[in-house]
């Protein structure tokens, strides 16, 4: 395979031939604002302001809840309504996210209302966690190895086995234990699509269903062989049906993918359909797609202050070729800690553990920024609902919010938002509001959110 030199020196393998992507993958509209105008040349020291500094309604801390260890993950419910929180100290609580309709710029913060706590619900920390887009299962992986499956009711936030009753939600229904991966579960996320396969003659059909109501369909990566499992939730349940809590068989696993040569940090699924993004410490993030047999593209970090490696497009059946890039590939640039890309598909957000924030044109193929928002690991970077602001969360204690209303090639608005006591592990967006919810090794989660006019 051909190689060039990159701005750094470094030699790196010459973008392949382009591959086709589907049907509804269609170029960034002209009205877009994340149509990029240059390349990027060099990573930028960002001025952040303060919100009071700039003019920016202040974000309050509604709720602070306590732990005795660090708190790793939080994840919503579709709805907004509760948020569940994964500890260190093996505590799985689902709470309830506060009415903020009415919030006072002189409130002072409270202990959310608990509506399940359950300790040692995994045998290590609790590394990630995520709700169904049904709100009828939350998953969460751990250092143990394994991914757990509780069956909740969407409609109180309580475990389905509960029956309504919050006198039984600590106690009632067992978890479903999958074991199918060799090391730590670093993240998972729930498809917004389902996912089925169809046998026609000798070779298996993908084939995805928009119903964002059916979806059991779950995406687990981390750690060991850095492999990517797409896991049939239903399949695991009907195995084990007496929802005992103890190992399932592997035939739950529909799909493992590989490619990933260090351990996968961060997935992300941002809307309905066949396609996600991982982040990994080998410094690349991977666009792919459930109906490819190999990702559709491979973005490596860029060069930290030196410049920007191109992305590298690897066709569905050239496995020849990519085997020949993973020989040829090297570890540039920094690890991605955290990915997310848009609903539009045009942008891909990058966390890295340098401290900076990247943004890659899906479309272009090409990095369009990179800007350093923070003095410290980038854990958390995540869209707003409505796509203009960029929320990331650093172990420098701090919450940036960037805005993208404009050129996102020219330097970025950032304003500081929030701020723990000890480094922040990770921040979510509320699914439909402008407010948000944040872990900390200080061994707290806050929900913040502006006050009312």
């Amino acid at each position: 395979m051909p190689t060039k030199q990159s701005v750094n020196g470094s030699h790196i393998p010459q973008k392949l031939t382009s591959v086709t992507l589907p049907a509804d993958y269609q170029p960034i509209p002209t009205s877009s604002p994340h149509t990029p105008t240059n390349r990027m040349t060099r990573v930028e020291n960002t001025v952040v302001t303060s919100g009071s500094a700039s003019g920016t309604p202040r974000y309050l801390p509604v709720t602070v809840l306590e732990d005795s260890q660090a708190i790793r993950c939080v994840a919503f419910h579709p709805t907004g309504q509760f948020y569940a929180v994964g500890s260190n100290s093996k505590f799985l609580r689902v709470c309830q996210f506060p009415d903020v309709r009415t919030l006072q710029a002189d409130h002072v913060p409270t202990a959310p209302y608990i509506l399940m706590r359950r300790p040692k619900y995994h045998r290590g920390s609790i590394y990630c966690v995520a709700w169904s887009p049904d709100g009828r299962l939350i998953a969460t992986g751990s250092n143990d190895t394994t991914v757990r499956l509780l069956a909740m009711c969407p409609e109180t936030g309580l475990p389905e086995a509960a029956n309504g009753d919050i006198s039984l939600a600590n106690t009632a229904g067992q978890c479903v234990d999958l074991r199918h991966h060799d090391g730590t579960i670093r993240d998972l996320t729930f498809l917004l699509s389902a996912y089925s396969t169809e046998q026609a003659g000798s070779s298996a059909t993908p084939r995805i269903s928009n119903s964002t109501t059916a979806s059991t369909h779950l995406l687990t990566a981390g750690a060991g062989d850095a492999r990517i499992c797409l896991v049939d939730c239903s399949r695991a349940e009907a195995v084990n049906p007496s929802l005992g809590g103890q190992p399932t068989k592997p035939s739950h696993v529909i799909r493992s993918m590989s490619g990933h040569t260090a351990p996968v940090y961060a997935l992300n699924v941002w809307s309905p359909g066949s396609l996600f993004v991982s982040g990994s410490a080998d410094a690349t993030a991977r666009l792919w797609d459930l109906r490819a047999p190999a990702p559709v593209l491979i973005v490596q970090s860029y060069a930290g202050t030196q410049g920007v490696l191109n992305a590298h497009i690897i066709p569905f059946k050239r496995l020849v070729e990519l085997c020949l890039f993973a020989a040829y590939a090297c570890v540039v640039g920094s690890a991605f800690a955290s990915v997310c890309v848009e609903p539009g598909c045009n942008l891909l957000a990058g966390g890295h553990e340098d401290s900076t924030v990247s943004l890659f044109d899906l479309r272009g193929a090409r990095y369009i920024n990179a800007y350093r928002p923070h003095s410290s690991e980038v854990r958390s970077v995540r869209f707003s609902p409505i796509a203009y602001y960029l929320l990331s969360a650093s172990y420098d204690r701090r919450v940036i919010l960037t805005d993208f209303h404009g050129d996102l090639s020219q330097p970025l608005p950032c304003v500081r938002l929030a701020e723990h006591a000890d480094k922040i592990i990770q921040a979510r967006w509320h699914p439909s509001q402008l407010s948000f919810v944040t872990s900390s090794a200080d061994k707290s989660v806050v929900c913040w959110a502006l006050p009312s006019l």
